[in-house]
């Protein structure tokens, strides 16, 4: 299939396996779903397009805990789309958590927004290094 979906999910012991699997059986091909010894669940599975409904079914799942991560790392190849490609996605008890939010895998989503802040804070510092240099060395007018 051109997708795989992996969802992961922490600080959640009231869920299990099973629940996770039924979920992917009904939405997702050659699923799977387990608990690790950490207590860490994963679900995942194969389908030729985007399975929002078995993201979000497993999402709401999380949604009366606050406590509960999950992480919904989404890769493709290039069997159903121009371009292979990662999204991975973070939520906080069921709460979409923009800041995290990562496509192929590195780079943010508020990519120009991150570099703009970067640019901003370098040139504030660029100019207070050149204020206290120029204190330092008797050269400030």
């Amino acid at each position: 299939m051109g997708q795989v979906t992996t969802i992961t999910i922490t600080n959640a012991p009231e869920l299990s396996a099973e629940q996770l699997g039924e979920i992917a059986s009904n939405h997702v091909n050659d699923s799977c779903a387990w608990t690790e010894d950490d207590g860490t669940h994963r679900v995942e599975g194969h389908s030729k397009w985007t399975p929002d409904t078995f993201i979000s079914d497993v999402l709401s799942l999380t949604s009366d805990l606050p406590a509960a991560g999950a992480t919904v790392n989404e890769e493709w190849d290039t069997r159903d789309a121009d371009e292979p490609g990662q999204r991975i996605t973070r939520y906080l008890g069921g709460t979409f958590l923009s800041q995290a939010t990562q496509v192929t895998g590195l780079v943010p989503d508020d990519l120009p927004t991150a570099i703009a802040d970067v640019r901003a804070a370098l040139a504030m510092a660029t100019e207070k290094t050149a204020w206290l240099l120029d204190g330092l060395d008797g050269t400030r007018a």
